[in-house]
């Protein structure tokens, strides 16, 4: 008899022959996984998604290595009306003191750290005195300071009353995201303990930013898990009205969350923004599938009175459908180790193996836990109350079998007027869509975003010839050159590097002198400005971290034309990590766009061979094309553009939707190969799925809701869209597919009668 699943439905076969055997395999896999779940890690840092072989990745890489880490300062801002007073100017030296003593800090920069000189010798002072006097007296120093030092408006907002401090990890701690974590822990504590009542403080940065991320993961995991098990057990219960129904649907996909945490933890691999989502689609997949089998079962049992028997057949009808829709789900994860990054190919793997277990625990699982059910009397055969849906197949059927050239030309028009505006879909980066929805974190960023023109550094590294750092005048010229370029660009507030303190000098040996202050900083504070070799030093931009990904690339190469008239220009580096993000999450992007047309096309062919009909694999691609082209035109017309967590989406979701065409063809084939004409198959296949597919788009839609109440705003938005897709999905296969089959056998009937 004619199968779609590559024989992979006789798993259930040999689980309900031997149950005994199979379910202690299950409860062996339990235990595996169950000993594991406590060593699952996870990773909170927004670059764990980035290819680290790009030129740009080995460009920031650079810069750090020949200066610091800058992306792991922490900024702190401080609220207070008291700052424009002496004593409120005092409380903040005092809490940049306590935080620059607390442990893990190398260094704290604030207004009292802008560096003055004395113009005719060059020798170093404050610009504040030890005792402030009054609160005029104060408010002139601060003018005073902005007016010399405009970049100091980046430390100090007068209009808002705003305060910035910087504090800088010690090397040690940089480049471990628990070491540096844990410092900005103590940092916070230090200051939150230091800090007066009237003064509010906000955190931001790429450490607080990672680590509220962390935090949101670890948070997120029990909720979608578990409110999303609730969420679609009651819906189970709800389209079968009945416990037994609802508990038995509910076994696969603890079976699934449960397995897929222990590989998780197994395999090491540390759950990040994107891999979050991984066990409740997991999850929800398995409920889809197994409200499919547990509904053809109880379909059998109304008519005939062996629950065993029924349970038979219902794998051998589902199973295949079941198993090559595991397939098409699982070859739309693997569509993402298209992409450079090691991340996304992990979240490949992983996210196959998720859908494969998910299959394992519908295909053995539920027809084990249907068994013992049995087993133990609690499932009885007979007439059951009659499921939810179960008309939907019979209100479809006048509509496609009654129109189909009408529904399948309309269905190729959209898809084309679709396909033609998604072109223009560009990719996008914004660092607060990553950030908890309502935490400090984020507050801190649009909050430095606004009054410091950002917190985000471009960085300029300018190449030295001669040794000697600030010593050399050719050196000083060249920093000069670069820094008067970007500052016209960028407007001077925004542009700083060590050339500046030069720029109050004068006199020869004022110069000289201030050259010699800066050669014998410290080593954590001489690499803000110069490298640690001496043969290069920086200039530093600040930009917003919301700044659109195509101005800052637009910006990017605009500073580099303007760079490239200097002899010396090929081996400046133009880095940091807003240029980062903005190159690799654009290429990133585009290259999950492939991922994405490269699942349709696998998941549409594997459709055809496993049908082994040309025709089924054409009368596909309508249906299934025509879902993500609808969504990929609602973001074109909502902002025109497309972020990482939208495209992981839409193929997710096709792997998902185009489950709802292979369950259709299933059934159409089965009733093919029984001998009935294609309209009455088609007729007999709507009324035996249609209320299944609306049951299982019902259930996956209402437990990805679940997704909105995550407290990271990218895992919302892929649950909207998930469920925007899946709801056209349905739609498409419920009225396109079974018109596309009609049109095209009867263009076959017509052009091919022999």
């Amino acid at each position: 008899m004619w199968r779609i699943g590559f024989g992979l439905e006789k798993m259930g076969l040999a689980a309900q022959r031997w149950p005994v055997l199979f379910s202690l395999l299950v409860l062996a896999l339990m235990a595996v996984a169950g000993l594991n779940v406590g060593n699952v890690n996870f990773n909170g840092s927004v670059l764990s998604v980035l290819p680290d072989q790009s030129v740009a990745f080995r460009d920031y890489e650079g810069i750090k290595r020949t200066y610091r880490n800058f992306a792991r300062d922490v900024t702190i801002l401080v609220e207070s009306d008291r700052l424009l007073t002496s004593e409120g100017l005092e409380d903040l030296r005092n809490l940049q003191l306590d935080v620059s003593l607390a442990d893990g800090v190398a260094q704290t920069n604030s207004i009292f750290s802008v560096p003055d000189f004395d113009p005719e010798t060059g020798e170093p002072r404050d610009w504040f005195p030890e005792e402030l006097g009054s609160d005029e007296e104060t408010v002139a120093l601060i003018d005073g300071l902005i007016e010399k030092y405009p970049q100091a408006t980046s430390l100090f907002n007068k209009e808002r009353g705003i305060a910035v401090i910087t504090a800088s990890l010690v090397t040690g701690v940089q480049e471990d995201d628990e070491k540096s974590f844990a410092a900005y822990l103590t940092l916070r504590e230090a200051a939150e303990a230091a800090v007066p009542e009237d003064f509010k403080l906000s955190f931001t940065g790429l450490t607080p930013i990672g680590a509220a991320i962390l935090g949101a993961l670890l948070d997120d995991q029990v909720k979608l898990t578990v409110f999303g098990l609730l969420i679609g057990t009651a819906i189970a219960f709800y389209v079968f009205r009945s416990l037994l129904a609802a508990f038995l649907c509910a076994v696969p996909p603890m079976l699934t969350a449960l397995w897929v945490f222990g590989l998780f933890a197994l395999f090491k691999v540390d759950i990040n923004y994107l891999t979050t989502v991984l066990p409740t689609l997991a999850l929800v997949l398995a409920f889809a599938d197994g409200i499919f089998l547990y509904f053809r079962w109880q379909s059998l049992n109304a008519l005939q009175p062996d629950a065993e028997a029924n349970l038979t057949e219902a794998i051998v009808r589902v199973g295949p459908a079941s198993s090559l829709t595991s397939i098409t789900t699982a070859l739309a994860f693997i569509s993402f180790a298209y992409a450079d990054s090691e991340a996304l190919k992990e979240f490949a793997y992983l996210g196959s193996a998720a859908v494969l277990l998910a299959f394992v625990a519908v295909i053995i699982g539920l027809p084990l836990a249907i068994h013992w059910a049995i087993k133990l009397g609690f499932a009885n055969t007979g007439m059951r109350r009659t499921p939810a849906f179960h008309s939907i197949g019979k209100r479809m059927r006048p509509v496609t079998i009654g129109h189909p050239w009408m529904l399948a030309l309309l269905g190729l028009a959209l898809m084309i007027c679709f396909g033609i505006l998604q072109r223009d879909v560009t990719a996008e980066y914004r660092l607060t869509e990553y950030l908890p929805k309502a935490s400090e974190v984020r507050y801190g960023e649009v909050l430095a975003n606004e009054i410091t023109g950002g917190r985000a550094l471009m960085l300029i590294s300018v190449p030295f010839d001669e040794e000697g750092g600030f010593a050399s005048a050719q050196n000083r010229q060249r920093l000069e050159e670069v820094g008067a370029i970007a500052g016209e660009q960028f407007g001077d507030k925004l542009v700083f590097s060590a050339a500046q303190a030069l720029h109050a000098a004068r006199t020869d040996a004022a110069r000289e002198r201030i050259t010699e202050v800066v050669q014998e900083a410290v080593n954590e504070g001489r690499t803000d400005f110069i490298a640690k070799d001496g043969m290069a030093a920086l200039v530093g931009v600040r930009l917003s971290s919301d700044l659109p990904v195509a101005t800052l690339i637009k910006e990017a190469d605009r500073l580099r034309e303007k760079l490239s008239p200097l002899s010396y220009a090929e081996r400046i580096k133009v880095s940091g990590f807003p240029v980062l993000m903005s190159i690799e999450f654009t290429h990133l992007i585009e290259q999950l766009r492939l991922s994405l047309i490269l699942a349709i096309i696998l998941g549409v062919t594997i459709l055809g061979l496993a049908t082994r009909s040309p025709l089924m694999f054409l009368a596909a691609i309508t249906p299934n094309l025509l879902p993500i082209f609808f969504v990929l035109t609602v973001l074109y017309f909502v902002g025109g553009t497309i972020n990482l967590s939208e495209v992981v989406a839409l193929t997710v979701a096709f792997g998902i939707a185009i489950d709802n065409a292979v369950h259709l063809m299933n059934v159409f084939e089965s009733q093919r190969q029984e001998g009935k004409e294609v309209r009455h198959a088609l007729a007999a296949a709507l009324e035996e799925v249609g209320p299944a597919l609306m049951a299982g788009t019902v259930i996956i839609c209402a437990a990805i809701t679940v997704t909105l109440i995550s407290s990271l705003p990218i895992v919302p938005v892929l649950g909207r869209l998930m469920i925007a897709t899946l709801i056209v999905a349905l739609l498409s296969n419920l009225l396109i597919l079974p018109a596309n089959i009609l049109t095209l056998e009867g263009l076959k009937q017509r052009f091919f009668r022999n």
